[in-house]
């Protein structure tokens, strides 16, 4: 939403910002632990690996929402998608055929688990499909925003799928998500 605001010249209501801020609430309770006598909190320390790669990728995906909006109001939803979603196959391609070690792991992953491979990219592909296409009738705030809602099946999935521990309450913070996520399309 800063960029869409700064960039796009997007403009947002008290709802939205409370929405926001709703919705990042329930994203920092995600990661908090419970135990029977206290809530304790996951260290956030920045040296973690895994910590500095998911705030790379946030920052730089917060970039690829306003480039995607750009580009599906400049040439449309179609187009621009057929392009993008050609440019990632050409690429992930290259490096999957210039890489041995990278091309032993995917055909090891596609002869083991190829219903998994083929479902897991028709998920993919229809998911990037439906917010290209959001992004051509709402705000890229908006659209980013409701996207989120992904979180809230995440953890359901991570809880009934894979048997994840802390789950009650990593659902509670995914409902506090999808209450933000409702306070952004009231706004």
């Amino acid at each position: 939403p800063f960029w869409a605001y700064m960039l796009l010249g997007d403009t947002f209501t008290i709802k939205v910002i409370a929405g926001i801020f709703i919705a990042t609430a329930g994203t920092y309770c995600i990661q908090l632990k419970l135990s029977q006598e206290r809530v304790r909190f996951r260290s956030l320390g920045f040296g973690s690996e895994a910590v500095r790669f998911a705030l790379l990728a946030s920052f730089l995906y917060s970039f690829g929402g306003i480039s995607d909006k750009i580009g599906v109001n400049q040439s449309g939803f179609y187009i621009f998608t057929v392009w993008l979603m050609t440019m990632i196959f050409i690429y992930f391609t290259s490096v999957v055929l210039l890489n041995k070690r990278i091309r032993q792991r995917a055909l090891h992953c596609y002869r083991h688990y190829p219903l998994r491979v083929l479902l897991g990219g028709t998920l993919l592909f229809f998911s990037n499909i439906s917010y290209r296409f959001g992004l051509e009738v709402t705000d890229v705030s908006y659209a980013a925003g409701v996207r989120q809602s992904a979180t809230l099946f995440a953890v359901l999935m991570g809880v009934f799928l894979l048997k994840e521990s802390y789950g009650l309450f990593r659902f509670l913070a995914g409902l506090i998500i999808a209450l933000g996520i409702a306070f952004i399309k009231i706004g």
